[in-house]
């Protein structure tokens, strides 16, 4: 079990992070970082050295990679894909059901859709739901678990993550 942990740990002590907000040039170890690099050379010895401390120090990570990890650290309320649901709604639900509503909110995997008409609201909730839902989860890869339909401007105006705030 002890194994398991070491990488980690190893991976981690190695990182350098004292200049992590620099930039360009300035962007090189610290001193710190520079003796515990050249105290490692010493201890490993010769040319093993740079590939023994790589593989210390983990995979290196894509810049893709690395956008993708923080997007998903913001995107706790999904604001993301609420933007992605706005620009497809018209293909996702239909153009009659797409004039008569439009999302809102997305939070903790529920989808906020304002309509504003009572018998439009009545109609979806009735005939559509489980349809609309199926779709919207196939849409968003199972981000949308659940939908809530309020009256158009209720939810607007409580905070939330809509496209115009």
């Amino acid at each position: 079990m002890k194994a398991n942990n070491r990488p980690t740990q190893a991976a981690d002590w190695l990182k350098r992070r004292d200049h992590a907000g620099r930039t360009h040039s300035s962007r090189r170890p610290s001193y710190r970082e520079f003796q515990r690099d050249r105290l490692l050379r010493d201890w490993l010895g010769g040319m093993l050295a740079p590939d023994q401390m790589a593989e210390l120090r983990g995979p290196v990570h894509t810049t893709g990679e690395l956008v993708e990890e923080v997007l998903a650290e913001l995107d706790q309320a999904g604001a993301l894909a609420l933007n992605r649901l706005t620009r497809q709604w018209p293909e996702l639900v239909g153009a009659d059901i797409a004039r008569a509503s439009v999302p809102l909110r997305c939070e903790k995997g529920t989808l906020w859709i304002g309509i504003p008409n009572a018998t439009w609201r009545y109609v979806i909730e009735s005939q559509f739901r489980s349809h609309l839902l199926d779709k919207l989860k196939k849409a968003t890869d199972g981000e949308v678990r659940s939908i809530r339909l309020v009256p158009g401007g209720r939810a607007s105006s409580q905070p939330g993550n809509r496209p115009d705030a």
